[in-house]
């Protein structure tokens, strides 16, 4: 998946596609990003989220890594085909980070490529409208989780023993801000 203001540097697919091709296991792979401004000139910083990624590739870890941290990188991420196929349709705005999850929850590995292989555009309106996306992004993931605990208990309580308590802490921002 790729955003339109976005760019793949030439390796980014063919060293993903590689990865998924030579490891049945792995469902997703993740890129860095260098960060570029509305002109395409380089702002020579990497995208400090992916400094924090799991160094495992096991499900386990990236399923509590993603419940606990919101990881967007619809730019960064290539799925194998199966994960989209078999996705839950609901409809969502954070459908990149779901279907991480997904894959997750699933069983799936996930590789982070520790380099940069895309571009990522900096918004210049970003700061105008990162309050009101903050919390649209958080009644999402809330939504998510309630959708989980009810939908696959057995896989999330698995995962994470503690997944009962984020679905919690959703329904209770739900309720109190009427999303």
């Amino acid at each position: 998946m790729l955003h339109d203001d976005d760019a793949w540097l030439p390796k980014h697919l063919l060293r993903s596609r590689t990865h998924l091709v030579e490891n049945s296991k792995c469902g997703i792979c993740i890129s860095g990003a260098e960060t570029i401004d509305s002109s395409s000139s380089p702002r020579s910083e990497l995208n400090p989220t992916y400094t924090s990624l799991p160094k495992s590739s096991g499900s386990k870890v990236w399923f509590r890594y993603l419940v606990r941290r919101y990881f967007s990188s619809f730019s960064g991420y290539v799925f194998r085909k199966e994960i989209v196929q078999n996705f839950p349709s609901f409809p969502t705005q954070v459908i990149d980070h779901h279907l991480a999850i997904h894959a997750a929850l699933e069983g799936y590995e996930i590789k982070a490529f520790r380099d940069h292989s895309i571009l990522y555009r900096i918004h210049t309106n970003v700061k105008d409208a990162s309050i009101t996306q903050r919390y649209s992004l958080q009644r999402e993931r809330y939504k998510l989780y309630l959708r989980l605990l009810f939908s696959r208990p057995g896989p999330c309580l698995l995962n994470m023993p503690q997944f009962p308590l984020f679905a919690l802490k959703g329904l209770v921002y739900l309720a109190a801000n009427r999303l």
